[in-house]
């Protein structure tokens, strides 16, 4: 049990070393991006063929499982597709969507239209997850895209108001499509609740399950794999019933008060050294708008495992690919000779103590 929990925390920083050393240049982390976007975009066929019924045993996820979201008046059946699980192929779908916005964020970029057709066809797949927790990612990523670039003073409002309407184009053709479909039309409305219960559908995750969790667990915490997806396949375990959905009771379950402290003492030296990263003095532009959106695509995936972290616990590989590309903005600011671009720092752009 302790050797599961164990794997799901460590394995994510191999995925920092990963991406520390193979991002030696801008042109290198967009390709990376660019192969898991054929690849996952080929694989999420699985999903609409899943939605209209066609019955093949690689189809719906582990075998013997039936996701479904019981709502007011409606029911949503959540689509796996080829992938293990509704929030699996959910994040990858998420994945797809958000790494499009970066290509399509890149400065001078061809083929705009292409990532643009893509992130339409992931975000609609998205949708069909079912799984609102995936489906807010994108809306993380813009959100963290346009303040840190504000507070940066890396992009100006005009430009992020060009990017956030081409953006709106895949997100509203997903909901456009499923919205004028009575068979899918449940989709669209559950999606809508994002937007009216996110709120305080966190605040009960988090905040509620946090002091349920110390109050069964005590301030030491029930040590590593307690609340890791996957105990309870382990033979005849001990320990407390529970499940802790989001990540900070999961943390607080397995490490204990004492260990939370520890994991905040680690994210303020990580903040310090993400804040050093995107002042990149020797970045060109296109270097510094990608350190921008690598960060935005680590705040977005922290969001997703804040409320719920199953879909990394139970897959360490999704830690690893989130945690990769961490690594890449820190390797893009200690590689400068690297970088790809001809065009200099923009004036607005120096380092403060260039001045």
């Amino acid at each position: 049990m302790a050797i599961i929990g164990g794997v799901s925390f460590i394995a994510p920083l191999f995925g920092i070393a990963i991406g520390y050393v193979l991002a030696r240049s801008a042109k290198d982390v967009y390709a990376m991006m660019a192969f898991y976007i054929v690849a996952n975009g080929i694989f999420l066929v699985g999903v609409p063929l899943e939605h209209l019924g066609y019955d093949s045993p690689v189809l719906g996820g582990m075998k013997g499982m039936q996701w479904i979201r019981y709502r007011p008046g409606y029911i949503v059946n959540l689509i796996a597709g080829f992938y293990r699980s509704p929030d699996i192929m959910g994040l990858h779908a998420a994945s797809v969507v958000m790494f499009c916005f970066c290509h399509q964020m890149r400065p001078d970029t061809k083929s705009k239209p292409w990532w643009l057709a893509v992130a339409s066809w992931a975000f609609f797949c998205l949708l069909l997850a079912g799984r609102r927790k995936m489906i807010g990612m994108p809306f993380v990523f813009l959100a963290a895209w346009f303040l840190l670039g504000k507070a940066t003073k890396l992009v100006p409002l005009n430009r992020f108001v060009g990017f956030l309407a081409v953006c709106a184009i895949p997100l509203g053709i997903g909901m456009m499509i499923l919205g004028r479909s009575d068979g899918s039309r449940e989709y669209s409305n559950y999606a809508s609740t994002l937007v009216t219960e996110s709120v305080d559908r966190t605040g009960e995750l988090v905040t509620v399950s946090v002091f349920s969790t110390i109050q069964q667990t005590g301030i030491f915490g029930a040590g590593l794999g307690a609340a890791t997806q996957g105990r309870y396949h382990m033979g005849r375990i001990g320990g407390p019933k529970a499940w802790q959905e989001d990540g900070v009771s999961r943390i607080f379950m397995e490490l204990g008060l004492f260990g939370v402290v520890c994991v905040l003492i680690a994210g303020r030296h990580f903040y310090g050294a993400v804040k050093r990263a995107l002042r990149n003095p020797n970045g060109n532009y296109e270097t510094r708008v990608l350190q921008l959106s690598l960060i935005s695509l680590v705040i977005a995936y922290a969001a997703s495992f804040t409320v719920s972290h199953q879909q990394f616990s139970g897959d360490p590989g999704s830690g690893v690919i989130a945690m990769i590309f961490l690594g890449a903005l820190f390797g893009l600011y200690v590689h400068p000779q690297h970088h790809v671009g001809k065009a200099p720092i923009k004036p607005e752009l120096s380092d403060s103590r260039s001045r």
